[in-house]
């Protein structure tokens, strides 16, 4: 097992070698003739809203408790200040660092789906997500289809009688 300094530098010059590859190609020949293309009209460019974003919690050094000693209460010293500004959300029963991560994730991924519904010429992957989230988003037209998208289902399922034919639904053998 290496010592940390020299895995953190092995991971390092990995990376370096990973990203020296990228972006390299080979310049054209000078006397290589050049195919003249069409332009290509400009996509859209996805850009992150960040001030929708949740933010994330950051450690200050302005955070640590000048009136506190360290000696009587460290926790409350280093801890106090930064509990107090970044409190636990009333839905959540813990909040960090990974949480806040997982919420920016998702707050991206929406403005991406989003931007992918909003695409007028959107095609292969961008329409498919832009179409399965504008149909979910499509609150009139799912009430008022109600429960007959499932009701086929919830018919078999009002058949089942005992344990047996539950485990045979389970398993589909319908």
């Amino acid at each position: 097992m290496l010592p940390a300094s020299l895995s953190r530098l092995a991971l390092s010059l990995a990376i370096v070698a990973a990203l020296a590859g990228c972006g390299a190609s080979a310049p054209p020949a000078e006397d290589a003739p050049v195919a003249k293309q069409a332009p290509v009209p400009a996509a859209p460019v996805f850009t992150v809203n960040e001030g929708a974003l949740t933010p994330l919690p950051m450690l200050k050094a302005a955070d640590v408790a000048a009136d506190v000693a360290a000696c009587e209460d460290f926790a409350g010293k280093v801890n106090g200040t930064w509990l107090a500004a970044n409190p636990v959300p009333a839905d959540r029963t813990t909040w960090g660092s990974f949480d806040a991560l997982g919420e920016r994730s998702r707050d991206v991924q929406k403005q991406l789906v989003e931007f992918a519904a909003a695409a007028a010429d959107a095609k292969g992957t961008d329409k498919l997500v832009g179409d399965i989230w504008a149909t979910g988003m499509d609150e009139a037209k799912i009430e008022a289809a109600g429960l007959s998208p499932i009701q086929a289902d919830l018919d078999a399922i009002a058949k089942l009688t005992d344990g047996p034919s539950v485990a045979a639904w389970v398993r589909g053998d319908f």
